[in-house]
């Protein structure tokens, strides 16, 4: 970056960024119908890598014809969005468990209250049941960084919380947390980053001595 560039603020880089790349506008202007899925550049811009507020953003990569966000260059183990429905938020997710298996013909037994009803999942889908639970919980959200301490970043892409950000540990089925800034308001993609862009600004101008 040039020393002239250095000198404009990060909040202003990143406007002129949005206006050029066609993200400028609320998240209900870039929405089309069924669920809510963003349209335009959006996931392809948050998806190119590097460094952020986490320990590294995940990586948008064209994988054997299909996109899928990479992290730490593991081709082998992509994260593919599904965007058939909407991302189901913590409190949600049990009954949306419950639904799934008796869509599929199979009434539910009692929830686990560690991993709610995995164990129906598997009785219900013989040994594709663990692979349907683990997506269907990740539906209409993007892996997007490693959090450092076991904690993972999500994206979330299709619903009414689209743009907003989960944090998630790497664990069976841990809860979905809300990022919130000070005041405690929700994280979007947007704050999050140039909250981080901000901060590493003034450090840069304001090195401690």
């Amino acid at each position: 970056m040039s020393a002239a560039g250095a000198r404009v603020p990060a909040r202003r880089r990143w406007e002129r960024y949005e206006h050029a790349s066609g993200l400028v506008g609320s998240p209900g202007t870039r929405r089309r119908g069924g669920g809510g899925r963003l349209s335009g550049p959006w996931p392809r811009t948050v998806g190119a890598g590097g460094p952020g507020p986490a320990l590294q953003l995940t990586s948008l990569r064209r994988i054997d014809g299909t996109w899928g966000w990479v992290w730490d260059d593991d081709e082998d183990r992509p994260w593919l969005l599904d965007s058939s429905g909407p991302f189901v938020e913590t409190e949600d997710w049990a009954d949306r468990q419950t639904a799934t298996l008796r869509a599929a013909g199979y009434e539910p037994t009692t929830r686990d209250e560690d991993d709610d009803y995995l164990d129906d999942y598997r009785k219900a889908f013989g040994d594709a049941g663990d692979e349907a639970w683990h997506l269907e919980r990740g539906r209409g959200a993007i892996h997007i960084s490693a959090n450092g301490c076991v904690m993972t970043g999500w994206l979330i892409v299709v619903g009414p919380h689209s743009r907003e950000l989960r944090d998630r540990a790497c664990a069976v089925n841990p809860p979905f947390e809300p990022y919130v800034d000070a005041r405690g308001n929700r994280h979007t993609f947007r704050t999050w980053y140039l909250e981080w862009l901000e901060r590493r600004e003034t450090a840069t101008r304001w090195p401690r001595g």
